[in-house]
Protein backbone atom coordinates (compact mmCIF):
# COMPACT_ATOMS: atom_id res chain seq x y z
CA UNK A 1 0.00 0.00 0.00
CA UNK A 2 2.97 2.49 0.67
CA UNK A 3 4.30 1.86 -2.54
CA UNK A 4 1.48 2.74 -3.82
CA UNK A 5 1.11 5.56 -2.57
CA UNK A 6 4.37 6.72 -3.13
CA UNK A 7 4.26 5.52 -6.53
CA UNK A 8 0.84 7.11 -7.65
CA UNK A 9 2.27 10.94 -6.01
CA UNK A 10 5.61 10.52 -7.88
CA UNK A 11 3.30 9.94 -11.45
CA UNK A 12 0.71 13.13 -10.09
CA UNK A 13 3.49 15.14 -9.60
CA UNK A 14 5.57 14.21 -12.68
CA UNK A 15 2.22 14.38 -14.76
CA UNK A 16 1.26 18.07 -13.38
CA UNK A 17 4.24 19.29 -13.80
CA UNK A 18 6.63 17.79 -16.48
CA UNK A 19 3.71 16.08 -18.69
CA UNK A 20 0.93 19.19 -18.67
CA UNK A 21 2.98 21.40 -17.38
CA UNK A 22 -0.07 22.47 -15.43
CA UNK A 23 -0.26 25.45 -12.90
CA UNK A 24 -3.28 24.92 -11.64
CA UNK A 25 -3.72 23.98 -7.70
CA UNK A 26 -3.46 20.96 -6.63
CA UNK A 27 -6.64 21.16 -4.44
CA UNK A 28 -8.20 21.11 -7.96
CA UNK A 29 -6.62 18.70 -9.53
CA UNK A 30 -5.67 16.24 -7.14
CA UNK A 31 -9.14 15.03 -6.44
CA UNK A 32 -9.55 14.22 -9.78
CA UNK A 33 -6.56 12.43 -10.67
CA UNK A 34 -7.58 10.01 -7.79
CA UNK A 35 -10.89 9.66 -8.97
CA UNK A 36 -9.23 8.41 -12.41
CA UNK A 37 -6.94 6.49 -10.81
CA UNK A 38 -9.24 4.19 -8.81
CA UNK A 39 -11.54 3.92 -11.84
CA UNK A 40 -8.88 3.01 -14.22
CA UNK A 41 -8.07 0.70 -11.68
CA UNK A 42 -11.36 -0.72 -11.68
CA UNK A 43 -11.53 -1.02 -15.23
CA UNK A 44 -8.59 -2.50 -15.68
CA UNK A 45 -9.97 -5.16 -13.02
CA UNK A 46 -13.16 -5.79 -14.48
CA UNK A 47 -11.87 -5.83 -18.21
CA UNK A 48 -8.96 -8.30 -17.44
CA UNK A 49 -11.47 -10.87 -15.66
CA UNK A 50 -13.54 -10.83 -18.33
CA UNK A 51 -11.21 -11.87 -20.88
CA UNK A 52 -9.47 -13.84 -19.01
CA UNK A 53 -12.67 -15.74 -18.28
CA UNK A 54 -13.69 -16.34 -22.25
CA UNK A 55 -9.90 -17.66 -22.54
CA UNK A 56 -8.46 -15.06 -24.04
CA UNK A 57 -4.70 -14.91 -23.60
CA UNK A 58 -4.21 -13.32 -20.53
CA UNK A 59 -0.47 -11.26 -21.62
CA UNK A 60 -2.39 -10.40 -24.36
CA UNK A 61 -5.12 -9.20 -22.80
CA UNK A 62 -3.17 -7.16 -20.28
CA UNK A 63 -1.46 -5.47 -22.93
CA UNK A 64 -3.93 -4.38 -24.61
CA UNK A 65 -5.97 -3.12 -21.86
CA UNK A 66 -3.19 -1.49 -20.57
CA UNK A 67 -2.71 0.42 -23.81
CA UNK A 68 -5.95 1.28 -24.28
CA UNK A 69 -6.55 2.54 -20.37
CA UNK A 70 -3.45 4.46 -21.16
CA UNK A 71 -4.08 6.86 -24.15
CA UNK A 72 -7.66 7.62 -22.09
CA UNK A 73 -6.04 8.58 -18.99
CA UNK A 74 -4.13 10.63 -20.83
CA UNK A 75 -6.99 11.90 -22.56
CA UNK A 76 -9.07 12.87 -19.44
CA UNK A 77 -5.76 14.16 -17.75
CA UNK A 78 -4.77 16.91 -20.54
CA UNK A 79 -8.43 17.38 -21.22
CA UNK A 80 -10.47 17.84 -17.69
CA UNK A 81 -7.72 17.41 -14.91
CA UNK A 82 -4.35 19.63 -15.75
CA UNK A 83 -6.13 21.89 -18.53
CA UNK A 84 -4.19 25.45 -18.84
Amino acid sequence: VMARIISATCNYTINKKLVFNSNRKVIKTLPSYIILAICILLINTIILNILVSINFNKYVAKIIVELVLFFISWIIQKNNIFTK
